[in-house]
């Protein structure tokens, strides 16, 4: 994880979360099954590999916000009742 990461709030981080899930949720019910991108593989192809890399990129955010959340507060204290 990089220097600024403990420096951001949490909700910076769900923010992050939320846009990428949000543009990979776009690209997968609007342009996959859009019919010139259904007409030519290297256009499906190609927003299959836009989907996989957002995909990817969203769970590199969890993860950095779970590891984050471990930074900021240890396990002890994550994993105990209220």
């Amino acid at each position: 994880m990089t220097g600024k990461a403990t420096e951001w709030d949490e909700f910076y981080w769900h923010e992050a979360l939320d846009r990428s899930h949000t543009c990979t949720e776009i690209i997968d019910t609007i342009l996959v099954s859009h019919p010139v991108i259904e007409s030519d593989e290297r256009y499906a192809a190609k927003v299959e590999e836009a989907l996989m890399a957002l995909l990817e990129l969203y769970q590199m955010i969890g993860d950095d916000l779970t590891d984050a959340r471990k930074e900021v507060m240890p396990i002890e204290a994550a994993t105990s009742d209220p």
